[in-house]
């Protein structure tokens, strides 16, 4: 991260990344035919339960983080079905890229690391 914050193109990777997380469930849920709750309640318990075992690494960990905390912010609004699905992960992805613009160092914390 530059010193500045993150930038539009830093924040527009994550929320491709996540973007595409939900495509996937999307695409595994339809054949399954399970609703959006279904699958993000699935995908949610699977990503706690890899992370309770502890076994991914630093990366791993954080990825799987961000991802979880992306899904549950979309099951929060409890799609009823995937046209509300993919409004709810428009506004959620529009939150993300949101708070990661906001992010920014403070001079003081620089002066520190130096």
């Amino acid at each position: 991260m530059p010193p500045s914050g993150y930038s539009s193109a830093q924040s527009e990777a994550i929320v491709t990344f996540l973007n595409s997380c939900a495509s996937a469930l999307k695409a595994e849920s339809v054949p399954l035919s399970r609703s959006p709750v279904q699958g993000l309640e699935k995908e949610c318990t699977g990503i706690e339960g890899l992370l309770a075992t502890g076994s991914p690494d630093l990366f791993a960990q954080s990825i799987l983080e961000l991802t979880r905390a992306f899904y549950q912010r979309v099951l929060d609004t409890r799609p009823a079905d995937f046209e509300a699905f993919d409004a709810s992960v428009r506004k959620t992805l529009d939150e993300v890229a949101q708070s990661i613009l906001a992010v920014h160092v403070p001079d003081e914390s620089l002066s520190i690391i130096a």
